[in-house]
């Protein structure tokens, strides 16, 4: 694929097209490869995913890629920065945390426990935080309900 592929991804990951970047996985017009930490570019690339991570109203763009990618060739310090990540979104100020900047909380705790049971699995040193980080958005993810459950009673 090159640099155009490269400079393509960037730019829509730096974007946030995330429409574009469904797509262009899905029907390969991006090859996944590029998601692939063993390649120079690879490594640039989830590099980036990993600062755009930690801009809160991205979230949801974040996990869409990483869907397409493959945690098996990934580093143990790049699964411990997106493992630390996911465990942020349950933290102590939650109020004010990413997960109520989502236009989705439940989506995004979904997409999250399957990435912490991919990344539990690839790297049994993190199988337990993985088990206890994913027992945790669960709980929020109740919370969550359940205060929409309320908001539709009051209405």
């Amino acid at each position: 694929m090159g640099s155009k592929g490269e400079d393509l991804l960037l730019f829509a990951l730096s974007n946030s097209n995330e429409v574009f970047l469904k797509n262009a996985f899905r029907n390969v017009i991006l090859d996944v490869s590029l998601i692939d930490p063993s390649t120079k570019i690879g490594h640039k690339i989830i590099t980036e995913i990993i600062a755009i991570m930690h801009i809160s109203t991205k979230t949801e763009l974040i996990l869409n890629v990483l869907i397409f990618t493959d945690f098996t060739r990934w580093s143990s310090t790049q699964l411990k920065e997106v493992l630390e990540w996911i465990g942020s979104i349950t933290g102590e100020d939650s109020i004010s945390n990413l997960m109520y900047k989502c236009y989705n909380p439940i989506l995004v705790i979904c997409l999250c426990c399957d990435f912490l049971t991919k990344i539990g699995d690839v790297k049994s040193e993190f199988k337990q935080q993985a088990i206890s980080v994913k027992l945790d958005l669960l709980d929020f993810g109740e919370k969550i309900i359940d205060a929409m459950d309320d908001t539709m009673d009051n209405v």
